[in-house]
């Protein structure tokens, strides 16, 4: 699922990222980066050279999937390059191919979230799909590039132009240049704290990291509502309210009836004096104002 980039402010060494949906690209003919209102005939405003990554381009080195012992258990011939979290393609001689996203690397073994659902011999391949591009250092350096908070549309479009499977393919994804980054700071003690024992109700997948990712699932969909508010989730600047919103969130994916996230939600967001928010994009917050009730006339 593509997700609006942060791309930090006058950082060097940081690339743009695309996770080729249809398998791993031959050739990347070019990138090219607009503003997110610009048409693609326009100046860009930078055009890095694109790289297919290397690794992991691994092979299977022992059966492995669904009829193992262990049908998480991907036995390679090199771990080398792979990532806890990233995902990746399998294809068997057969042709079989899915995906699977790294939990877990062990020596010469990588293992899937989820039981694979083909058999896959010894030979068959695994691929990483990853596109990068790295980030012009004077375009970063520049304020007049930092993305504006005024709403939670992305300022900036990067088209890929790739050759998948022998035949030419336009990609796009979006970026922000940001001085913050958006996220939060929960950790699953502070969800216990107000909902004691929620790790008894969680996925058992979910459990080898302490429900963690469904903490990071709870801030996603906190970031949708704000969204739908037309408020960038990094702009925010109570951090506070946005850890207690995202425990609450946790709170409503486990069907919690003590949950008081709307509640919470419409306090911060919507009411009179909601938290205090970077408009700009300088990192500064702006000063609350009291604002009629969403529901005053």
């Amino acid at each position: 699922m593509r997700k609006t980039q942060d791309i930090f402010f006058n950082q060097t060494g940081q690339s743009l990222i695309l996770d080729c949906p249809d398998g791993q690209p031959s050739a990347v003919v070019s990138v090219r980066v607009f503003l997110a209102s610009a048409d693609d005939i326009t100046a860009p405003e930078f055009t890095p050279t694109g790289t297919v990554d290397a690794t992991p381009n691994t092979t299977v080195s022992g059966a492995s999937g669904f009829s193992q012992l262990d049908p998480t258990a991907i036995n390679v011939t090199a771990t080398s390059g792979a990532q806890i979290g990233r995902r990746y393609t399998i294809a068997s001689l057969q042709g079989h191919q899915e995906w699977f996203e790294v939990v877990d690397i062990g020596s010469g073994t990588l293992y899937s979230k989820y039981p694979l659902i083909n058999d896959y011999e010894a030979g068959s391949t695994v691929k990483t799909t990853r596109v990068t591009a790295p980030v012009d250092a004077t375009w970063v350096a520049d304020t007049s590039n930092v993305s504006p908070m005024v709403d939670a549309n992305p300022y900036y479009r990067v088209r890929w132009e790739l050759t998948v499977g022998g035949a030419a393919r336009i990609y796009t994804t979006d970026i922000d240049l940001i001085r913050y980054e958006g996220r939060h700071h929960v950790l699953p003690l502070d969800v216990d704290q107000r909902f004691p024992g929620w790790l008894d109700r969680v996925p058992i997948d979910s459990r080898r990291r302490q429900g963690v990712d469904l903490i990071d699932e709870a801030y996603r969909l906190l970031v949708r509502d704000l969204h739908a508010d037309r408020m960038a989730d990094q702009g925010l600047r109570n951090g506070e309210a946005v850890d207690a919103l995202v425990v609450e969130r946790v709170g409503v994916l486990l069907g919690d009836e003590r949950s008081v996230f709307r509640q919470m939600y419409d306090q911060h967001i919507r009411s009179g004096t909601p938290i205090q928010t970077d408009e700009t994009g300088g990192g500064g917050a702006a000063r609350v104002e009291n604002r009629l009730p969403i529901f005053t006339r």
